[in-house]
């Protein structure tokens, strides 16, 4: 069971995503690399703690209430963020 609502992430979240909203184009942002930022920002950060099983989940979620645009990597597995709306 899900306990977080991705639209009402914590602060540190909010900042990734208006981060990655920033960024634009310019740079391939890997799903990975929002979770370090993530870590910076918040040590303990963990996701299972808001009921997903990975990252990867998270993400996905993210993506299914129109918070991230995803580009799934078929050799890695992983994902690039392609677009984020920033935090409003």
């Amino acid at each position: 069971m899900r306990t977080g609502d991705p639209k009402r992430s914590s602060s540190p979240s909010r900042r990734s995503r208006r981060r990655i909203a920033e960024r634009g184009d310019e740079e391939r942002i890997w799903g990975s690399m929002v979770k370090q930022a993530l870590r910076r920002r918040k040590p303990g950060f963990n996701e299972s703690f808001y009921g997903y099983g990975s990252f990867n989940e998270l993400l996905e979620d993210a993506a299914s209430h129109g918070m991230l645009l995803l580009e799934r990597d078929e050799k890695s597995g992983g994902y690039h963020c392609v677009e984020a709306r920033p935090a409003e």
